[in-house]
């Protein structure tokens, strides 16, 4: 009997240890369990939050798609509305010639049917070809300026630069001679007064149907002078050039 008590004895520290293995175990399971539950309720919130970026994503691309398609026919409404703008009558576009006639861009007939080829040309030209025209003549424009010195029927010259208009009159003396000096002097002070211009210039001198000869060709004449010493002005920073595209089309 006394061995029989000193076996239980020896066995009751075995199951109190046991017992508590196995609840440390019961613990390690319920710490794991929790802690797949969080992961799981972790990823199933960044799922659901990827899932939210990828319809927003989505929504924004069906965005962009609907705007560049609004945007292509918008661009090619314009085309067709320049095409349509080209798209003269005979009988209109040979006025318009026969007006050049006296004009130095249009003073010969090879020149005149370049022009009448160009004009019909644009007329039967796709949507996209005028965009193509506009956009690349806007390009030319980013990077120089284009000005209109125009001479109307009052011998007053306006320098037309976008921005400013600022004018100045052509003095006649008392036996009708053009004060070219003077007017080339005050056109050069106007500029003077003038923003920074882009590095390149192109002034574009014309004209009314009703200016008088001797002015328009006085002016034109004095151009070249004229626009030196504007680049001096400047400090040699801005280049010139001018073209005479005689009286100006209504």
């Amino acid at each position: 009997m006394k061995a029989r008590r000193r076996l239980v004895f020896q066995l009751v520290p075995l199951l109190d240890l046991m017992l508590t293995v196995i609840f440390l175990q019961y613990l390690a399971v319920r710490e794991r369990e929790e802690e797949t539950r969080v992961a799981a309720a972790s990823a199933q919130s960044t799922a659901q939050d990827l899932a939210g970026r990828v319809v927003t994503l989505e929504t924004a691309v069906r965005e962009a798609t609907t705007r560049g398609d609004q945007a292509v026919e918008r661009q090619a409404a314009m085309g067709r509305m320049l095409a349509t703008m080209f798209d003269l009558p005979e009988a209109k576009l040979n006025e318009i010639l026969e007006t050049l006639r006296t004009s130095p861009v249009g003073d010969s007939p090879a020149e005149r049917n370049a022009l009448r080829e160009k004009v019909q040309g644009m007329a039967n030209a796709t949507p996209g070809q005028m965009v193509h025209h506009l956009l690349t003549y806007e390009e030319i424009r980013k990077r120089c300026d284009v000005w209109e010195l125009h001479i109307n029927a009052e011998s007053v010259a306006t320098l037309d630069t976008g921005d400013r208009q600022p004018r100045v009159r052509i003095n006649l003396s008392e036996n009708e001679a053009v004060e070219i000096e003077r007017f080339g002097e005050e056109l050069v002070s106007l500029y003077r007064g003038l923003p920074q211009p882009k590095s390149l210039v192109i002034i574009l001198l014309t004209y009314d149907r009703q200016t008088r000869l001797a002015v328009t060709e006085a002016v034109a004449g004095a151009l070249p002078g004229v626009v030196d010493k504007m680049r001096q002005a400047g400090g040699g920073l801005t280049r010139f050039e001018f073209a005479d595209l005689g009286v100006r089309l209504k």
